[in-house]
């Protein structure tokens, strides 16, 4: 198995949902973590792109999804730009319509946009995955590939009473201070692939506040059967969250 990991500076907080039913409208927090100075490009960067997206249902009713964006700008970021997830039924009737709201793509980045919560009874036959609102481009550097790793991935069988049956288990380690007032989370998005390189399903965790220089043990809830043969590891910093 190969693990890898991917840095990358916004934040996709998402919404608790118990059901999603016909025509209702869900978004993701972005949360205001910083209010930076739009800064004019000297030249009109590329769009965003979705260069990715995979969905499933499992047996018990639950939609999971991820939408891979590239930003192509070297170097320009992207902030708040809101990516629409809209469900539909057989007849391409919208079931629900989700916003998820990166904070920042950084600078030629390539982040992992996921997400799952319960469907119910609905029957999703398909989902458009389309960015709704371009976000403001300011120019900016990479961030530093050392910001986070991430170690010992593997699929964990959860103790009974849990929320969830099944998670990808881990271990974060925070290499360097976040120059961003309010930054104090991480959430984690694990895309698991098969032998042949296809999305075999998602995982989804958060790490609340991991200290400098100390590794910090997670579990991001996942939904999909099979063993992974390959773990990609995509950590966004997020809003420092209250205990």
């Amino acid at each position: 198995m190969r693990t890898i990991l991917t840095v990358l500076f916004g934040v996709v907080l998402a919404c608790s949902l118990a059901a999603c039913s016909g025509g209702e409208r869900q978004e993701a927090d972005a949360g205001a973590v910083r209010e930076p100075a739009e800064v004019q490009p000297s030249s009109a960067p590329q769009p965003l792109e979705i260069v990715e997206s995979w969905w499933s249902v499992s047996d018990g009713g639950r939609l999971s999804y991820v939408v891979m964006v590239k930003n192509p700008n070297q170097g320009m970021e992207c902030r708040e730009p809101q990516f629409s997830v809209v469900p539909k039924d057989g007849q391409g009737k919208a079931i629900c319509h989700y916003l998820d709201v990166p904070f920042v793509v950084g600078a030629g980045a390539t982040i992992a946009l996921a997400n799952s919560w319960e469907v119910g009874d609905n029957s999703v036959a398909s989902i458009d995955f389309t960015l709704e609102k371009p976000g403001a481009w300011g120019e900016a550097k990479p961030l530093p590939e050392d910001l986070y790793e991430v170690s010992g991935l593997r699929k964990t069988q959860m103790p009974y009473g849990y929320w969830c049956e099944e998670a990808i288990t881990g271990e974060l380690l925070r290499n360097r201070a976040i120059p961003v007032e309010g930054v104090g989370s991480a959430r984690i998005s694990i895309v698991c692939r098969d032998g042949r390189g296809a999305i075999l399903g998602v995982a989804l965790g958060i790490a609340d506040n991991p200290p400098l220089g100390e590794r910090v043990p997670f579990d991001a809830a996942c939904f999909f059967a099979g063993e992974p043969d390959s773990y990609e590891a995509y950590v966004i910093p997020g809003p420092t969250r209250n205990a």
